[in-house]
């Protein structure tokens, strides 16, 4: 596949031999994957440029964070890219308006994409093509992305309830995202009706209600913060003292500084444990299902392989 226009203007910033295959800690990292990388740093400039010039504070979290740490960069066998902000921020940011994300860049919320009903935001970048496997058949933005995640403040004593509540909404708007296939097995269809049933809301209406859920404390003197509107670990997995976001510090990262929580090192004992030991090869680069095509904008890669008509 020969390089885009972009991933040649990357090639150029960062140099060549970034792009290069190479073997990081046993694990083969492919050019294709390099260039999703670059990508998905030149997002996370964009977005720390952005952060700066509206004082927006941020801190880079989960596998990146855990990359910044352990490796200096990303973990060999990830393929994404994840960022959370304190609620306040969070709901600043997403009330920019679009004319703030220029070309070719694109932040993506239920209120900016239609038929986007993640729990969370996006900054893509509409040149490359980065697709959960499940959603291929959607017509929102596809590309290369970063994950932004809002922190909200909350109580031990009702966090697994809200979480409840919130796993509810997120199958919910997944299942009206997936439906979007037009011709899931009979059993999928079943499943997602099945979460769907009796339900009136739209997919804008129930990711207003997850935020509603996630920051019904924003207002209260909390000890402990969370990552509310997102459920892809357990509650207590995703809970943290606030004093360790109450400052950052800047971290090395494939080359560039990302913002880190200063607690970080409490913050990923209560993710991953004893972070500093690799998990087994059979388990590693087992966590998304990501179609990747660095050099094809989404819009070409859907119309030629799923028939997306934009």
């Amino acid at each position: 596949m020969p390089d885009s226009a972009f991933i040649k203007k990357l090639k150029t910033e960062m140099g060549e031999d970034f792009f290069k295959t190479e073997v990081r800690d046993g694990w083969t990292v492919t050019e294709k994957v390099k260039k999703n990388w670059a990508l998905c740093l030149d997002l996370y400039k964009n977005f720390k440029s952005i952060c700066g010039k509206y004082d927006l504070k941020h801190f880079v979290i989960g596998g990146t964070l855990l990359g910044a740490v352990r490796h200096k960069g990303f973990i060999p066998w990830d393929d994404d890219f994840d960022v959370a902000m304190p609620r306040a921020d969070y709901d600043k940011l997403t009330a920019l308006p679009e004319s703030v994300f220029n070309e070719p860049y694109f932040l993506q919320t239920p209120f900016t994409d239609e038929g986007y009903f993640y729990s969370y935001s996006r900054l893509c970048n509409y040149h490359a093509t980065a697709i959960n496997w499940h959603f291929r058949y959607n017509r929102f933005n596809l590309g290369a992305f970063i994950d932004i995640y809002p922190l909200d403040k909350c109580k031990l004593e009702t966090r697994k309830e809200n979480e409840a509540k919130v796993y509810e909404f997120i199958m919910k708007c997944s299942a009206l995202m997936r439906l979007t296939n037009p011709d899931p097995p009979e059993s999928d269809k079943q499943r997602f009706q099945k979460w769907l049933m009796g339900e009136t809301r739209t997919g804008k209406e129930l990711y207003c209600e997850i935020q509603r859920i996630a920051s019904q404390y924003e207002n209260e003197n909390l000890d402990l913060l969370g990552a509310c509107a997102v459920t892809p670990y357990k509650a207590e997995k995703l809970t943290w003292r606030a004093d360790s976001f109450k400052e950052s510090v800047e971290l090395e990262f494939e080359g560039i500084k990302v913002t880190a929580p200063i607690g970080y090192d409490e913050v990923l004992k209560v993710n991953f444990g004893d972070y500093m030991i690799f998990p087994p090869l059979e388990s590693r680069g087992k966590q998304h299902d990501l179609i990747i095509e660095p050099d094809i904008p989404y819009k070409e890669y859907c119309a030629l392989n799923y028939g997306t008509k934009y």
